[in-house]
């Protein structure tokens, strides 16, 4: 199938859509809400929250809607469009210590949505997350490794400047979700793998003792 469009293939005079569609709760709410307060007066970014479970002051969600950032729970058509509109997509893991445990042995379900949408992903997590060292290993995301949110600013605005780095990123990600996440290959494999624990050895030798 085609890469859709990228950061880098949209006229530059428009902002970079970034979005990010998920958990709101604990630490993923903070940091949202901190990248959300530092892009308040960077034209050049737009950035796009979906997702429930948030615990933000009521003033914090109403400027954050009025000014377009904040979406709501998104799903079904709704959300395929948010995916489809945006330029790159956000996920995100914490950086605090009550998070560490988690983060570092949890891999983000959201990333199959992402990467089967054919964009670019912004990894903005701590460098010893399971999904971290993925993104770097299969070359499937941007990675911001440091918990201020200018590393996110930075990733957004190289791959603004990086038409083929984008590219190359959903092309890598597209690869990685069939080899590794796709539900027909992963079915196949747990199948097979429980097939060969259950059948006699002798029966898969071709002996019936």
């Amino acid at each position: 199938a085609d890469i859709p469009a990228t950061i880098a293939e949209t006229e530059h005079t428009k902002p970079s859509n970034v979005l990010f569609a998920g958990n709101l709760g604990q630490w993923y709410g903070r940091m949202l809400l901190q990248l959300a307060n530092s892009l308040e007066h960077q034209a050049d970014i737009q950035l796009r929250i979906a997702g429930g479970n948030h615990s933000w002051e009521t003033q914090d969600v109403e400027r954050l809607t009025d000014q377009g950032v904040f979406l709501g729970f998104l799903k079904g058509e709704a959300y395929q469009t948010a995916l489809q509109e945006a330029d790159a997509l956000l996920v995100m893991m914490g950086f605090e210590a009550e998070s560490r445990l988690i983060e570092s042995t949890s891999f983000k379900s959201k990333l199959a949505d992402y990467l089967v949408a054919g964009k670019p992903i912004i990894v903005w997590w701590p460098d010893y997350c399971t999904a971290a060292t993925s993104a770097i290993r299969h070359e499937f995301g941007a990675v911001a490794d440091r918990a201020s949110t200018d590393s996110v600013v930075e990733k957004t605005r190289f791959l603004a400047s990086n038409p083929s780095e984008c590219r190359r990123l959903a092309e890598n990600g597209r690869r990685f979700y069939q080899a590794h996440l796709d539900p027909d290959r992963v079915f196949s494999d747990a199948l097979s793998a429980i097939n060969e624990l259950i059948t006699p050895r002798s029966v898969i030798n071709g002996s019936c003792r």
